[in-house]
């Protein structure tokens, strides 16, 4: 059985799984991770990971386990196939995955996304939003539907992108 035609290479299902009006995305509320109640288990996602990691023949390097405490919306491991490597990113409050160039200073929050293809076709249960999703601008509609606190945060921080949205380290 062929698992990379099971799915697509990448799977963009990102504009089609955010609320859109008018052709303009909308990110739900809690994105940010202030004042939301929902929660991923990081521990079934490793599982995932470690599982897709295997099937598509990809290493995974996590970081140490206090190091996560450092971002406010996100779990990071580092993820490689043959001389290539990925930072893979979890929004902690919503089963959004994403890629980056990556990251070897844990201070560094500005986050360069890209795609991982190989690995992507393989995180069942998890949304992997693609590198122009990500690089898409901050509009009003798209922040629509966060809550007062979320949009404050939002102003302070002035976020430039989605992607520096859902995967912050705002405190």
């Amino acid at each position: 059985m062929d698992l990379g035609r099971r799915r697509p290479i990448v799977r963009d299902v990102s504009l089609k799984l955010f609320r859109k009006t008018n052709d303009a995305v909308q990110l739900p509320r809690g994105i940010t991770g202030f004042n939301v109640s929902t929660s991923v288990d990081v521990r079934a996602f490793r599982k995932t990971l470690y599982t897709a990691a295997r099937i598509s023949g990809f290493t995974v390097d996590n970081p140490p386990p206090d190091e996560h405490e450092m971002y406010h919306t996100l779990v990071r491991s580092l993820v490689s196939f043959r001389d290539e490597q990925w930072s893979l990113l979890l929004n902690i409050h919503h089963p959004y995955v994403a890629f980056s160039a990556p990251i070897t200073d844990v201070c560094n929050f500005n986050f360069d996304f890209r795609d991982c293809e190989g690995l992507a076709a393989n995180l069942f249960g998890y949304t992997v939003l693609s590198c122009e999703f990500l690089n898409s601008p901050v509009t009003k509609d798209s922040i629509s539907l966060l809550g007062e606190t979320e949009k404050y945060e939002l102003k302070y921080w002035a976020p430039q992108t989605l992607g520096h949205v859902i995967f912050n380290f705002w405190d």
